[in-house]
């Protein structure tokens, strides 16, 4: 009966290797974050018929593509991704990270593990798509 201890052992170290390498870094957070930021922004931003009267159909779609790849371009930039890390507090829990991104009106908080991010507190995106991999599309 040695064999359930043993394999036991074996499982939790495989789980917290696994943990440790798959841990994201900040670097990995501030993609998230920028492309995160980007999506709330174009909701906001780009939707077609937002409240302005519709000149038609067609045009109503090309501004509002031309709104989100100009916000995505923008805020997916070196520059955001700073200021993003600047307003970060990120604590390494070793087989996990916590970052909480604060600013003027808002602060966001998530939790990195398994090279994926899982927003709590502040609602990211008003989806569930925000536990998407890392450099996949929300």
């Amino acid at each position: 009966m040695k064999v359930i201890p043993l394999v036991l052992t074996v499982s939790v170290a495989a789980l917290s290797g696994t943990l440790f390498f798959t841990n994201p870094t900040e670097a990995d957070y501030a993609q998230y974050a920028s492309q995160a930021l980007a999506k709330e922004v174009q909701a906001s931003l780009c939707e077609a018929n937002n409240g302005i009267p519709p000149l038609s159909e067609r045009l109503d779609r090309a501004i509002s593509g031309f709104c989100e790849r100009t916000v995505g371009r923008l805020l997916s930039s070196d520059q955001v991704k700073n200021v993003l890390l600047e307003n970060t507090a990120r604590k390494n829990r070793f087989f996990f990270s916590t970052y909480e991104t604060t600013f003027p009106n808002q602060t966001y908080k998530a939790v990195g593990l398994f090279n994926r991010f899982y927003p709590y507190g502040a609602d990211w995106n008003n989806s569930n798509e925000s536990d998407s991999e890392l450099g996949g599309s929300f």
